[in-house]
């Protein structure tokens, strides 16, 4: 919607990462980098339906970055060992916390900031940097496109930002410069996340709250 111009990003982003995380017992039992993923006698205690092979969660069937950790599965060479699950993000993290309860080693598609790294010790697993050349990703339009593609490093930093109607910008342009200045931390877009989707705060509660308690700085955003 943006090539379009229907959408507008905010220039000022919340610095994020996204890859691959396990849990401590994941962890401790020899999962901590993404070459251990490739090994099946490492991976077969993620198997949970006794079949021999460990699972994975990929992310939500809607999101485009599952189909780009299938991608990096293939490259990697995971796929191979490991059932790749995808699912909605609600059904997966209610799996992660019953793993953390029963101390079930899982391995799971993660990015930040989100609420698990404040509710669970959550263990990221060790990859080569990003390297832009390493990636090869075939234009979505391809059926094969995920066969076609390949990626062997992890990926490339990114950001969270602000998205606002082009429509919106125009009506209220004082409101879109306001949301401009908006300027988060990752710690506090962690911190809104877990109130809201743990603590169950309804967001009009925790917005007025938040926007009280830094009074000075919404206004410093405010200001022309």
């Amino acid at each position: 919607m943006t090539e379009k111009g229907v959408v507008v990003l905010a220039k000022r982003g919340v610095p994020a990462w996204q890859g691959i995380c396990a849990t401590p017992a994941a962890a401790e039992k020899g999962l901590k980098t993404i070459a251990d993923l490739s090994d099946p006698e490492k991976t077969k205690i993620l198997d949970t339906d006794g079949d021999g092979k460990g699972e994975m969660w990929l992310g939500a069937p809607t999101w485009s970055s599952t189909g780009i950790e299938r991608v990096r599965a293939n490259t990697y060479g995971y796929a191979k060992n490991l059932t790749l699950v995808e699912s909605e993000e609600e059904v997966a993290m209610a799996g992660l916390d019953i793993a953390i309860a029963t101390n079930q080693p899982l391995v799971f598609a993660c990015y930040a900031p989100h609420f698990i790294f404040d509710l669970h010790k959550i263990v990221r697993l060790a990859e080569p940097p990003h390297d832009a050349s390493k990636w090869k990703l075939v234009g979505p339009n391809d059926p094969l496109w995920i066969t076609k593609s390949s990626a062997s490093t992890a990926w490339d930093t990114a950001n969270f930002r602000i998205g606002y109607a082009a429509a919106f910008e125009k009506k209220h342009p004082d409101i879109a410069a306001f949301l401009e200045k908006v300027d988060l931390s990752p710690e506090e877009a962690t911190a809104m996340g877990y109130a809201l989707e743990v603590e169950r705060i309804p967001p009009l509660d925790y917005a007025t709250k938040w926007v009280a308690d830094n009074a000075k700085r919404v206004d410093g955003w405010a200001k022309k």
